[in-house]
């Protein structure tokens, strides 16, 4: 079988992401959301002048995504988001994160997932259809509210 060489920027995109998450991690942990609120606000909101490269943008998630896999520590929908934005931000790029909630039989659950050019890049569409996107001034309310993590 042959095995299959990674190009040096993905070794380097997968330490920018253990980066991110032990950063995140670490804001989590904080009993204070103050922190994760004001990333999440500012993750919510797209940039002013962002270029749009959907292709770059899959590719950046499918690190973030194996990174999260190998990650030692539980990582939700909510801190993958946030690594992913931090990682589109940082090249210029276009991508914001949504939160979604759904009545479950058990109350209500919420997820959240990114999107550049209306296009989910980090999540199945039919999983995240399931949700009632917050329009982004709600979802800012709920995080200054004190949205719990996790919930």
């Amino acid at each position: 079988m042959r095995r299959v060489r990674r190009q040096p920027r993905s070794w380097l995109g997968a330490g920018e992401a253990a980066m991110y998450f032990a950063v995140s991690q670490l804001g989590f942990l904080l009993p204070s959301g103050f922190l994760v609120g004001r990333w999440v606000v500012h993750a919510l909101e797209a940039p002013a002048s962002a270029r749009h490269d959907a292709a770059e943008a899959r590719r950046l998630a499918r690190i973030a995504h194996a990174v999260a896999l190998r990650w030692p520590l539980e990582s939700r929908c909510l801190q993958r988001s946030l690594v992913l934005c931090w990682m589109l931000r940082r090249r210029g790029l276009g991508g914001r994160m949504q939160i979604g909630v759904r009545r479950t039989g058990r109350g209500v659950s919420a997820h959240a997932w990114v999107i550049d050019d209306d296009a989910i890049i980090n999540d199945d569409e039919a999983h995240c259809s399931a949700f009632s996107v917050l329009e982004t001034p709600t979802a800012r309310a709920a995080v200054a509210a004190g949205m719990e993590y996790p919930p």
